[in-house]
């Protein structure tokens, strides 16, 4: 409920602003890019320019646009969007939808206007026909309802209702604009005049039950015509089965057995200028056949192969103007290029692509041109830029083809770096030119470094080591009595040893919002002790300059500061305004301990006061993307804040 409440309010929010000229923002992209891709789509005159909704979830994604293939990327809309599709008579004409928001931009997405019917619920299938004809499949309340549009988008009348969840694929015969279909939990409907009748049309030969139809398509024959119905295809969820129907949806046969099942998101695509090269999604690649599905062969070359969880492949697209190119749509890797019809695949750095979740970002002390960024909540995608963030490598791959969960560099080893992964903790003498395995016990999803050879990890509690991590010793314990296991949620160990050192943690297992702990040490880590609070604790900041002084919110709003490292505290602020709420970001400038800035619903705050006062810091980092679930400031970057958007993507601003 406080998920959806939460949603309503940032697209009435949002749906406000579309029109609205922005300022200029400090805010700029910091990072390689990326995210979990769940709709693409290629503009059919220009094979370079690809349109794809990437973020974390599919319900709360943003659309963005590419000129060169996939490698810079410009946002367009969002968020809360999860589709997009071009209108083929004319591809300047961009649909996105999504949450209780159906969109329309006119001139390749420069600029936009909100087209929602009227109680639309959330749109889940967008396509357009050849003569523009436009549909968007909503679910709302206890229905499923078909929307259609004839004047691009304008206006929009309901032409058919399902029960929910039971609209799950739509399509327009590329040949012939009156034939459409679309596909429910178990059967396909027809219409024969552009949408405004229906009738069921055949059912493909399976068990009743056994089938719910993923994706449905039809493509274009050799040559086409408007007399002759186009093939039209179909795929059930994790199907194994491509069906065929070449009348019409009057009958279907099988027409090709996939060597894997086909996904949760299953799409196919078709080669344009063959009917005989399909291309299916599936677990590690796509599934490709070049002999109209006879045969198959599994297209993974140049893809990654993570082990804990294997790699997912959520959209596909062929380029309409130019045959061999496919886009590919991964889960959290974001988009793959191929230009041998699937044989092989290229990921690169897709800057400006903000859809990744940032699990953690670390900056070099020794090295202040030097950062490390760990992506997506599982840490599957770890990176490192040696030149302040312009450029951008892959780091650590040769460790964990699953990602880093947190990296830590050694202050007194100028090359000495540490890094937990789901198989244990690893340590490099070369900045990660080479690794060993240190200890194969895994559970930690926080690393510090608290002096030479001293280390802290944390997961469920923490413990300490004295031998750069061959042996550890709790010193947090892991639960806290009646089986409440204590979780990490903050570090902070940028004090000279031996501290302040500083550790939040939340227990799990109590009813309604987690209460968090903050635990304080003066001797190296060696010893902690758990502080008061006036109330429930849910956010902590420890200023840079000045580790003794804290600043905390409580679960009703209200800033507190301590001066004396959190054995006393008074309420400076708050609460924060009722429509108005915390998104998990609080930090403390790196140079000046009465600054600080805090992460809302409505954009980052800043106080320069101590928290007396707060006032907006800057315009949303990107298209209404406004709450950021982490800040961070650093000591070898005054006045700079990064910050990771709630719905996914790095920023970096100045506010000197």
């Amino acid at each position: 409920m406080r998920l959806t409440t939460l949603r309503t309010v940032l697209v009435l929010l949002a749906l406000a602003s579309i029109a609205r000229a922005q300022p200029q923002s400090p805010w700029t992209p910091f990072g390689p890019g990326g995210g979990s891709i769940f709709s693409l789509a290629v503009d059919p005159e220009s094979s370079a320019k690809v349109y794809a909704v990437a973020g974390e979830r599919d319900e709360d994604s943003a659309l963005y646009r590419s000129t060169d293939g996939g490698t810079t990327w410009t946002a367009l809309a969002g968020p809360w969007l999860s589709r997009v599709a071009l209108d083929p008579s004319q591809p300047s004409t961009v649909y996105a939808g999504g949450y209780q928001r159906l969109l329309r931009s006119l001139d390749g997405g420069a600029t936009w206007s909100d087209v929602s019917p009227p109680g639309l619920g959330e749109v889940t299938v967008l396509t357009a026909g050849p003569d523009g004809t436009a549909f968007a499949y909503d679910l709302r309340g206890g229905a499923a309802v078909l929307q259609r549009s004839t004047d691009h988008g304008g206006s929009w009348q309901a032409v058919a209702v399902e029960t929910p969840g039971q609209l799950g694929a739509v399509a327009v015969d590329p040949a012939d604009p009156l034939r459409v279909y679309y596909g429910t939990g178990t059967k396909v409907r027809r219409s024969l005049d552009g949408g405004v009748t229906w009738e069921d049309a055949g059912r493909p030969p399976v068990p009743p039950g056994l089938l719910t139809i993923g994706f449905l398509g039809a493509f274009p024959a050799a040559p086409p015509s408007p007399s002759t119905p186009s093939p039209l295809f179909l795929l059930g969820f994790e199907g194994i089965t491509v069906y065929r129907s070449d009348d019409g949806a009057e009958s279907w046969r099988p027409a090709a057995a996939l060597p894997a099942p086909a996904g949760l998101s299953p799409s196919l695509a078709i080669d344009p200028g063959s009917l005989e090269r399909w291309h299916v999604t599936s677990a590690g690649g796509s599934l490709n056949s070049v002999d109209g599905g006879h045969t198959w062969t599994l297209g993974s070359a140049g893809l990654p192969h993570p082990i804990a969880f294997p790699l997912g492949m959520s959209a596909l697209a062929a380029a309409p103007s130019r045959p061999g190119l496919l886009y590919a749509g991964l889960d959290e890797w974001g988009i793959a290029r191929s230009t041998s019809d699937g044989a092989g695949w290229r990921i690169g750095v897709e800057t400006g692509l903000n859809g990744s979740i940032v699990r953690f970002l670390k900056l070099d002390p020794r090295q202040p041109d030097t950062a490390y960024l760990g992506l997506t909540s599982r840490g599957s995608r770890s990176f490192r830029s040696t030149d302040g963030g312009r450029t951008w490598q892959p780091f650590a791959r040769a460790i964990s083809q699953d990602g880093l969960l947190d990296l830590a560099a050694d202050p007194a080893g100028p090359r000495t770096l540490y890094a937990a992964t789901p198989a244990g903790l690893w340590k490099s003498g070369d900045d990660g030119g080479s690794w060993s395995q240190v200890s194969a016990s895994g559970g930690i999803d926080q690393l510090a470094v608290l002096g030479p050879g001293s280390l802290l990890a944390a997961g469920c509690g923490a413990s300490r080591s004295t031998n750069g991590g061959r042996t550890w010793k709790p010193v947090i314990p892991c639960f806290a009595g009646d089986n409440v296991a204590r979780r990490v949620r903050s570090l902070w160990t940028g004090a000279q040893s031996p501290g302040p050192f500083y550790a939040t943690f939340v227990l799990a297992g109590e009813t309604g919002p987690g209460v968090s702990e903050v635990y304080r040490s003066w001797d190296g880590g060696v010893r902690w002790k758990r502080l008061s609070f006036p109330d429930r604790l849910d956010l902590l900041a420890v200023a840079p300059s000045d580790p003794k002084v804290l600043y905390a919110f409580n679960f009703s709003k209200t800033l507190f500061r301590s001066g004396d490292a959190g054995e006393s505290w008074q309420p400076v602020y708050g609460p924060l305004p009722f429509d108005n709420r915390l998104t998990g970001g609080l930090a403390v400038d790196a140079t000046d301990a009465n600054t600080i800035y805090v992460a809302t619903l409505q954009g980052v705050l800043v106080s320069r006061d101590g928290g007396r006062t707060l006032a907006p810091a800057a315009p949303p980092f990107e298209v209404e993307k406004k709450a950021a679930s982490q800040l961070w400031t650093v000591r070898t970057r005054p006045g700079q804040v990064y910050a990771a958007a709630s719905e996914g993507g790095l920023f970096v601003g100045r506010f000197e």
